[in-house]
């Protein structure tokens, strides 16, 4: 009685995910000049689009060198077959609407090489955590020092200190003795969302002699800072290829907080959740709405080329598995 209803309810969820997708779509494009949003995609400026997809493409290849620097010493994956994995994710992230993620994919793939189920889930999650603590640094710092006009001196003196404040949290675990160190670990193996990943003995192991690298870890930082830098210069590009103009510091927050809502909200893809913010987060810093729209196409368009490259792979592993 269980898996039949564990398959209803797993397809309530995605039937919601549907759902939610295609209402904020529709919100979105009732509330947008679709007239203006129109005239803004004929008079698009095709080098920069085309210098924003060259970015995002770049960005498959350092993300792989970054998952690399995270796994074990000695693995068996190239960086090579590390960007193959990116792109088998993007695939299913944006073109393919499952509600298996690319995440999923990237586990799985690492794994049929790791052998080892939980530490390939360790490494995905450290990735994803070192994304988003990256982000955060870099909003902080570009807030501190390269703002536009949304913020005073007094809110730069607290973006600042923010900024060095998320640094020591960042760096100060890996500068402290190696007991504390160790006691970290345990704490974050207490987490009961995680902790059937975390309780077992190789995945203990990966972690104390990860924590127990300040290289190994400003590496990982630096590489994760150079990916989301090329990220946030795409958006900046897409926006001036719509006729928008975007300061660094706004490009890394809109770039932020839509990866908050993404991650958050249930959705296909994030489709509708990235449009949504996008829309909503250019109005806010006086630009048109139609913008924005416009700017969440063009990341999707972005995408395009390493979703049709994942896909090779994808159907070529199916086959390859089958013979």
């Amino acid at each position: 009685m269980r898996y039949p209803m564990k398959r209803i309810s797993n397809r309530w969820f995605t039937c919601a995910k549907w759902l939610v997708s295609l209402l904020l779509l529709v919100i979105i494009l009732l509330k947008t000049d679709v007239s203006s949003l129109w005239g803004l995609l004929r008079s698009t400026n095709v080098a920069l689009v085309g210098g924003a997809a060259i970015l995002i493409l770049i960005t498959h290849y350092i993300n792989a060198v970054k998952v690399a620097r995270i796994l074990p010493e000695y693995h068996p994956l190239s960086i090579g077959r590390l960007t193959a994995i990116n792109f088998v994710g993007t695939f299913l992230n944006n073109l393919l609407p499952t509600r298996i993620g690319g995440d999923v994919a990237r586990v799985f793939f690492i794994n049929k090489k790791l052998a080892s189920k939980r530490v390939s889930i360790a490494v995905v999650l450290i990735d994803r955590a070192s994304g988003i603590a990256v982000q955060t640094l870099l909003v902080l710092f570009s807030g501190a020092f390269l703002s536009g006009t949304l913020i005073g001196p007094r809110s730069k003196f607290w973006c600042g200190a923010l900024f060095f404040a998320g640094c020591c949290v960042v760096f100060l675990p890996w500068l402290l003795p190696s007991r504390i160190k160790i006691k970290s670990v345990d704490m974050l193996m207490r987490v009961r969302l995680f902790a059937a990943v975390f309780k077992s003995g190789p995945v203990r192991s990966f972690l104390n002699n990860f924590f127990a690298s300040p290289g190994r870890v400003a590496g990982i930082v630096l590489i994760g800072s150079v990916f989301q830098c090329f990220v946030i210069v795409s958006i900046i590009a897409l926006t001036r290829a719509f006729g928008g103009t975007i300061s660094f510091f706004e490009s890394a927050t809109v770039c932020f907080a839509s990866t908050i809502a993404c991650f958050l909200a249930p959705s296909i893809g994030g489709w509708g959740v990235m449009e949504g913010a996008f829309t909503y987060l250019y109005q806010f810093l006086h630009l048109q709405g139609s913008v924005g729209l416009a700017v969440s196409l063009g990341l999707r368009i972005t995408v395009v080329i390493p979703s049709i490259i994942g896909w090779v792979v994808f159907m070529q592993s199916g086959r390859m598995k089958k013979g």
